[in-house]
């Protein structure tokens, strides 16, 4: 009897020892896999085989990195050798993300500094790792400086050349000093080797940053001259003649013209002798304020333009010549540039009915500002008038209706609506388009141009470079492709006004005119069209009020490069609120792998128990 309990807390020893070096060899070999061991009632041993399912793993595509153009990333899931993705989650703030976080439903357009956050689960809900990528997003190129600044000199100047950038940092900076214009193939700068002007040089310079942009070349002109003298204690600040010009007395500088803007100045006028002119500026305290721009051959004529300058600034303006045989000339004056006067918002609730006669009635919400001039309404027969220019005018005052009694019924026309302020400055202006007689027509949902010709619909491509921004906020479209076109989903607040940004490099070709058709509830025939104003960097720009009554919670919209001959379209909507998109449902099927080793399992623990079997049958022999 005591050998026998003896053999038998030998044989589960041993039995349950083969069973830990089983699960340590699979969990090695097999990581899926483990044991687990269970004392049952009865106390009788259970060994138990759990399948674990494999954490997915998730890759962005491109990799962070420093980008000099919004970068569209893309999340790819893979769950090698195990059940099959599921849902893929990110966050663009750094944050962790979790499974409440933002759905991967497509490329995410990334535009800005970003830290790119992201995981995927697989079909059983086993989160994999959370990877991490951080994109450097720099459009701006770097600025150079040159220190000093081009001028006239009585002695040689050892010039220095300083490259700032504020976002991914300045690379290389390039030069030449015989006037041509720099390449990254032009002799390149190095703060150890300032570079050394003894005679009149015009010296172009441009520097790269990290991300590859490219600064415009600057120039700089240096006058060394030994007979420069000072100016006069009591410059002259005259604009019809004045100057000073020591030596030669036919030297003079007249007829000086400034034309001043809000960001820019241009500075006109006239010598006597062929000069070559520098003009420098500066504001007393402000850092970043002073400039100075050079010429690069004699002249008789001058004309001189700075830009981005500061709105509403009194600069002081400094000029200084040379002419041909030597004589030096220079000049002062001050110069306040305009304030900036920003545009009003457009009417709201812009629509027409037929009258009685057989005439329009248009009816308007005028803007609740402060500087209200006036509401012009111009009148088209062919399209939308683009400006307070185009058109026939209609009505213009403070008033929020108006009939049209130059109308002739089955015509169809198109109304645009512009705000003026007491500045004099119009806003974007929103139209209408109205055939009189039988219903307000519309723009076809499709095959048909407003103005006649093809119609064709804007490639993603381009489509991804369309701004919309709510109060500021930068908003991230989704977009969808179908058989016919792409299609644009953007979800807005309707209590923020919607501002759309065209720049002007998707802009097609010879487009005339771009225009936003709306679903309104409250315009007759349910259309309101937002009219696009051209920018100065040649991008178009319109505005959606806030309140504006959309026609539903998806509201739709077409948006039209018009051109002659030909349009080009996108389709979309806009969502209206926020909507939470669930996760997907997580099903419990395993793989056929994961049933292999299950298996696998099970022979090896009845070969476990067949030698342990033949041990047992052989002991109790021997003892016999």
């Amino acid at each position: 009897m005591k050998k026998r309990g003896i053999n038998k807390i030998f044989m589960c020893g041993c039995i349950f020892s083969a069973a830990l070096f089983f699960s340590y060899f699979l969990s090695y070999v097999l990581p899926d896999c483990y044991l687990t061991y269970a004392d049952t009632p009865g106390n009788a041993s259970v060994v138990q085989l759990i399948v674990v399912s494999s954490q997915a793993v998730t890759t962005a595509a491109p990799a962070g990195g420093v980008y000099n153009a919004a970068v569209a990333v893309s999340l790819t899931c893979v769950d090698t050798g195990g059940v099959g993705c599921g849902s893929t989650y990110y966050t663009t703030d750094g944050s962790t993300p979790t499974a409440s976080s933002s759905i991967y439903l497509g490329p995410i357009t990334i535009s800005a500094n970003t830290t790119l956050r992201y995981f995927s689960t697989n079909v059983d809900g086993v989160y994999g790792l959370v990877g991490s990528q951080i994109y450097i997003v720099d459009t701006i190129p770097p600025v150079t400086t040159a220190h000093p600044p081009g001028g006239i000199y009585s002695t040689a100047q050892s010039v220095t050349l300083s490259c700032t950038d504020d976002n991914s940092g300045c690379d290389e900076t390039y030069y030449t000093t015989d006037g041509t214009i720099p390449t990254a193939s032009s002799t390149q700068y190095s703060v150890t080797n300032p570079i050394f002007i003894t005679s009149m040089t015009v010296l172009r310079f441009f520097s790269t940053d990290i991300a590859g942009n490219s600064e415009s070349p600057q120039i700089q002109t240096y006058v060394i001259s030994a007979s420069t003298s000072s100016p006069p204690a009591a410059p002259s600040t005259s604009s019809s003649g004045g100057g000073f010009y020591p030596g030669n007395q036919t030297f003079i500088l007249e007829n000086l013209a400034v034309q001043t803007a809000s960001t820019s100045i241009v500075v006109t006028w006239y010598t006597h002798e062929p000069s070559v002119s520098v003009m420098s500026w500066n504001v007393d305290g402000i850092l970043g304020s002073s400039g100075s721009v050079s010429e690069i051959s004699y002249i008789e004529k001058h004309v001189i333009s700075v830009n981005n300058l500061q709105p509403d600034e009194e600069y002081d303006v400094t000029l200084e010549a040379v002419s041909v045989g030597g004589s030096v000339l220079h000049d002062s004056f001050f110069v306040r540039t305009l304030p900036v006067s920003y545009p009003p918002p457009n009417i709201t609730d812009f629509s027409g009915t037929s009258s009685f006669g057989g005439n329009v009635i248009l009816t308007w919400k005028n803007p609740s500002i402060a500087d209200l001039d006036s509401i012009l309404i111009t009148r088209g027969t062919r399209f939308f008038p683009r400006d307070p220019t185009e058109g026939y005018i209609v009505y213009q005052g403070k008033g929020e209706t108006v009939l049209d009694l130059n109308t002739t019924p089955d015509n169809e026309y198109y109304y645009s609506a512009f705000t003026e302020n007491s500045s004099k400055i119009f806003s974007s202006g929103v139209g209408i388009q109205f055939f009189l007689g039988l219903s307000t027509s519309s723009i076809p949902e499709s095959g048909t141009s407003l103005f006649g010709g093809t119609v064709s619909s804007l490639p993603i491509s381009s489509i991804n470079g369309i701004i919309f921004l709510n109060n500021n906020i930068v908003l991230t479209p989704v977009i969808t492709e179908s058989s016919s076109s792409p299609f644009i989903t953007v979800g807005i607040n309707p209590d923020l006004s919607l501002s759309v940004i065209i720049p002007a490099s998707i802009i097609p070709h010879d487009t005339e005119e771009i225009i936003m058709k709306v679903s309104d509830k409250n315009s007759n025939g349910g259309n309101l069209f937002f009219l696009f104003t051209k920018m100065d960097d040649g991008s178009y720009q319109t505005t959606v009020p806030a309140y504006f009554d959309y026609e539903s919670a998806t509201s739709p919209f077409i948006l039209s490069f018009l051109s002659v001959g030909y349009e080009v379209r996108v389709h979309g909507v806009f969502s209206i609120g926020t909507t939470n998109t669930s996760p997907q449902s997580a099903t419990t099927t395993h793989g056929n792998d994961n049933y292999f080793l299950l298996y696998l399992m099970i022979i090896l623990l009845l070969i476990l128990l067949i030698f342990f079997m033949t041990f047992k049958i052989y002991s109790s022999k021997k003892n016999k």
